[in-house]
């Protein structure tokens, strides 16, 4: 059986690898921006996010995750995305 502090240094190297998803995400989120902003595309994209959203949900079940986590989670993650698209669109100084 693992101890305490093994179990802990396990759950903090899952924390590292969110981090470094969530970095990953972020450029990706910078480049869908700049590609929006050029072909004047709106940040928004209701469809994909209903769609997302149900892909999402569906894994939270799949993996026993409550759902209403995932989609609070998801939530965040998906605004801070447009928030990274939108400060392209700014008019620099």
């Amino acid at each position: 059986m693992k101890t305490l502090t093994q179990l802990r240094e396990e759950i903090d190297q899952i924390d590292d690898r969110l981090i470094e998803l969530l970095a990953r995400r972020r450029a990706l989120s910078l480049s869908i921006g700049a590609l929006k902003n050029r072909e004047n595309w709106a940040i928004d994209d209701l469809c994909r996010e209903e769609n997302l959203e149900q892909r999402l949900l569906t894994l939270a079940l799949t993996y026993h995750l409550d759902p209403l986590f995932i989609k609070e989670l998801f939530s965040l993650i998906l605004k801070y995305s447009k928030q990274v698209q939108q400060s392209l669109s700014l008019p620099q100084e």
